[in-house]
């Protein structure tokens, strides 16, 4: 049996999809969720069944990573949850991860405005830089009315790209911005494990940004 040489990343804080992903030297899986009534609560359950497709058990974690958020209230407290019980009894260091930084390409050298739906009407938008290595944030989070932020962003005079987390973003986003870069990001398994790996192994603690709560 592998030992000491499987992350399991969770990312689980909008209210459509969630994403379960597990690296081993031999495996990488990459199960997209989607979040109909209850999907939350059965994640203990969906996170076993994820770790059995590789035939391993959580004995053989080295680390776990959550997104921590901005995100909707259930989603972030189940996941929270259920990665803190199998952090205690895997023994194994738990990460956070920003929903933020699932959104943006740490090789895009221009500005990337990433945004994540909010409460109704509302987005929660933060900008970064990326290095090649890892995405810089250049501006701090906020909170603005999804089209108020789209009229704002066309003011812009540099290049800069937009990446929303939900089709529904876009398709607003879109209705304002004509002819602006503006996509859905793709929030792959692959970029998940990736920052997590990133965050080392502290010990120090996770704390969930809830942003806004679920409807």
């Amino acid at each position: 049996m592998i030992r000491n040489l499987m992350t399991l990343g969770i990312h689980f804080s909008n209210r459509t999809t969630g994403l379960i992903a597990l690296h081993t030297p031999t495996h990488q899986i990459g199960r997209t969720i989607e979040l109909t009534r209850g999907a939350s609560e059965n994640l203990p359950l969906l996170v076993a069944e994820t770790v059995a497709m590789a035939r391993l058990d959580c004995s053989c974690l080295n680390r776990i990573g959550i997104v921590v958020g901005p995100g909707a209230l259930t989603p972030l407290r189940v996941s929270m949850a259920t990665a803190q019980t199998i952090s205690a009894v895997a023994q194994v260091p738990l990460v956070g991860v920003s929903a933020f930084e699932m959104l943006v390409d740490p090789a895009v050298t221009h500005l990337q405005i990433a945004v994540l739906e909010g409460r109704a009407g509302r987005c929660l938008v933060r900008g970064y830089l990326g290095t090649g290595a890892s995405a810089v944030a250049v501006f701090d989070q906020i909170d603005h009315d999804v089209l108020k932020m789209g009229r704002l962003l066309q003011r812009f005079h540099c290049p800069f790209s937009v990446i929303a987390n939900t089709p529904g973003l876009v398709t607003q986003l879109r209705s304002v911005m004509a002819g602006g870069a503006i996509k859905l990001g793709e929030q792959s398994a692959d970029h998940l494990i990736s920052l997590i790996n990133r965050q080392g192994t502290s010990d120090m603690q996770v704390e969930v940004e809830y942003g806004y709560a679920a409807t």
